[in-house]
This record gives structure tokens, sequence and C-alpha cells, in this order.
């Protein structure tokens, strides 16, 4: 009878041994961090964001390794990525990887795809972790985040998980500013089964607007990032101040010796930046009108946009606007043509005339000595008045224009032809 109750207490120590221990490992609670790696980090639209968030990130991870808590870091590896990218470029934020060194319950998982659900419980198997609840941050809360979450969701056994709305982001770089698409897959979350918001959605969606606010007060910190000596970085700074809602005519004067930066899509950001915002100062007018000569096309076309949409009136700005952007247009056309740049081309046929001062300043252009300049000012004409993209009142200064140029005796004949044939077709009267 004896031996008898030694087993029976035998197996029953032994069955709540295994209760407890299963219990345990039941219990645990695992920390995903997806998809930090420099290629993606990198398109943060200002990089002072990406900053912030990895600061997030490692508080985090600092939490979870107090509880001895699992941490997968997830990576998003794929062939086209691999061939596109640097090694260096794909690996997860050194920062992040410092704060885990040393951690035993560290795991990389590696996927190839946005979501990494099946790759985490690959690894978990792998492992033999037993995991019913997850901790969730990093990019993109729209793409990589909401989809590797929604999966881990329907994998048999897991309770409940934690979207760590303030560790969580989404770059610039898919389809504009970064913040609305973060919010974005926060909404979707907040509608899906299992998930708890970490701060609740109502705060995260005020957060992320405060955060995008706050974008006025990085300006003194995005423009000292214009400095430095990686033209890339320099691009990423150039994009974060164009996506500021306004900046100051006192911020924007500063803003004007990088139209002459080395790299051409620094130039055009910055040119974007003074065409979308006020320039109520006539010396940042003026300086614009000067840096006017770039030998980029869309530069010219951005500054010259810039230059006349409050249409100012002073002489010494305003008036010779017009034929300067246009003879450095027509100077390029050669260019244009030989070079088959279709959308360049159309873009220069189809520009829009800066108002009607421009439009006469631009006609007397058929009086410049370069015979392709005339010849460019002939075909634009052309083009406006067969699509009847001109006003009334644009009509009789290109009659007026054309009616003189026709009467100067050294108009070269071809010229004198198309000229007369333009003039017979758009103005019936002049037969």
């Amino acid at each position: 009878m004896n031996v008898f109750f030694n087993k029976l207490n035998f197996l029953v120590i032994n069955v709540l041994a295994f209760s407890l221990y299963t219990a345990a490992v039941k219990a645990e609670k695992a920390l995903v961090v997806i998809d930090m790696q420099e290629k993606f980090i990198s398109q943060f639209d200002p990089p002072c964001w990406r900053d912030d968030l990895i600061e997030k990130i490692i508080e985090e991870i600092n939490r979870a390794k107090t509880k001895n808590r699992p941490i997968l870091i997830v990576e998003y590896w794929d062939d086209l990525y691999y061939i596109h990218y640097q090694k260096s470029q794909m690996i997860t934020n050194t920062r992040i990887m410092e704060s885990v060194a040393g951690y035993p319950r560290t795991y990389v998982v590696k996927k190839n795809k946005d979501d990494g659900a099946s790759a985490i419980k690959a690894m978990l198997d792998k492992l033999n972790l037993s995991v019913d609840k997850f901790s969730v941050c990093g990019l993109n809360t729209q793409c990589c985040v909401l989809e590797t979450v929604v999966s881990l969701a329907k994998i048999p056994g897991v309770e409940k998980i934690d979207i760590l709305t303030e560790a969580c982001g989404s770059t610039t770089a898919l389809r504009g500013p970064g913040h609305g698409f973060h919010v974005e897959g926060l909404c979707k979350l907040a509608e899906t089964e299992k998930m708890v918001l970490k701060p609740s959605l109502e705060q995260a969606i005020s957060s992320s607007a405060k955060y995008h606010i706050s974008f006025h007060q990085h300006f003194q910190k995005l423009f000292a990032g214009l400095s430095s000596d990686d033209p890339e970085y320099r691009k990423y700074i150039a994009r974060a101040l164009f996506n500021l809602d306004e900046i100051s005519s006192p911020n924007l004067g500063k803003l004007l010796p990088f139209l002459r930066d080395e790299n051409i899509e620094v130039r055009r950001l910055i040119s974007l930046i003074f065409r979308k915002n006020p320039l109520p100062d006539p010396e940042v007018r003026l300086a614009l009108f000067n840096a006017i000569d770039s030998q980029d096309w869309l530069v010219v076309k951005y500054l010259a946009e810039a230059l006349s949409k409050d249409q100012h009136d002073e002489v010494e700005v305003y008036l010779p606007l017009a034929q300067k952007i246009y003879r450095i247009l027509a100077a390029k056309w050669d260019i244009f043509v030989k070079s088959k740049q279709d959308g360049a081309k159309y873009d220069l046929e189809n520009m829009e005339f800066l108002s009607l001062k421009a439009l006469a300043a631009f006609i007397t252009l058929l009086t410049d000595d370069n015979g392709s300049t005339k010849e460019y000012v002939l075909i634009v004409l052309a083009r406006g008045l067969s699509n009847d993209t001109f006003t009334s009142e644009a009509k009789k200064i290109i009659h007026e224009g054309m009616t003189n140029f026709l009467k100067i005796s050294t108009v070269e004949k071809i010229l004198h032809e198309r000229a007369l044939l333009i003039l017979r077709r758009s103005f019936p009267s002049s037969r």
C-alpha cells in the first residue's frame, strides 16, 4: 500500500510541477521589434524623428530585459533588397543592437515579406518557446507592423498583442508625410481583435498631431543638417524642410545659399520650398532672380513660379523675369529635342505664362539675336493658341507682338512664314 501511495504522490508532484512549468511558459510575453533597419529608418523626414523612435524602442527593450522576456528583432531581407543595398543598410540600427548586446534572450528573425508572423512562429517553435502575448513596435505602422500583428493574432494560443504606439512609426518614403500613415495604421489596429493600443488610440492620434505641429520647432535643427558632408543626408533634410507648413521670411533667407548645392535634388527641393512659401521680402525675391540662371530646368521653373505667384510689381525684378527665364529655357530647347526628353519638352511647351506682363516680355524674345530662341517662342505660342489656352486679353498681346515681328525686314524667311501661318490660323481677320 505504501508503495502505491508513494507512486501516487510522485505522479501528483510531477503533474503539479508540469502544470506549474506549463503555466509559467504560457504566461510568457515577447517583445517584437520590426524592421528597424538602416535602409528604412534613414527615410524619416525629419531625421530627428528617427532618433526619437529609436529612443522609445530602446526604452521598451530595457523594460523587456528587466522582466527577462524574449526579444525578437525582425529584419526584412529578400533578394531584391540584398542586390540593391549594402549589407550595412540591411542590418538593424546599431544603437538598438547595442542595447541587446549580451542579453541571452535576443533572437534575430529574418522575413522576406511585410508579414513576419510565420517567421516569428518558426523561430519560437525552433527555440521551443511558448508565447501567448506580444508587445510590438517598429516600422511601418500601416504596413509591416499591421500585417504582422494581424497574422500573429490568428496563431492558436495567442491571447493579446500590445501595440506600443509611441515606439511605432511610419517613414515618408512610401507616399507622403509618415505621421498620417502611422495614424492610419493605428486606426486599423484598433479595430482588430486581440489588439491593445498603449497609449490608447486617442492619445496616440493626439501625440502624432502634436508631433507634426512640432515640425515648426525643428527648423533650426533641420537647417543645421544642411551643412552635412553627406549629400544624401542633405537631401533628406531638404525634403523635411519642404514638408513644413510654412517657413518664415528670415528663415527662407537662410536657405538661399543651398540653391547652389552640389546635389541637384537638394537644389530642386529648396526651389520648391521658395515656390511653396510667401515671399514678402524684396531682398529674397531679388536673390532668387539672381539665382535663376541654374543649369537645371526644373530649378528654373520652380524659381520662376515662386517669383511670379505673388504678382509683385517691382520693375527691377518682375519685368525682366519672363525674359530671363524664357531665354534660359529657349537656350536649352535644342538639348531637350536632341535628348528626346519628352516629359521635359512637354513641360516647357505648356508652362503657364506668369502674367500678361510676362507674356508681353516673352513675345519680345522674337527680336532675340538667337534664331533658336525665336523658333522656340513661335512653337510655344502656336501650341497655346491651338489649345485655346490664352484669354482674349492675352490673344490681343500676341496678335500685336506677332504683327510687329512680321514688319521686321531682317526676319529669316522660314520664321516669317511660320509666324504668318500662325497669325492667319489663329486670327482670321489677319488674312
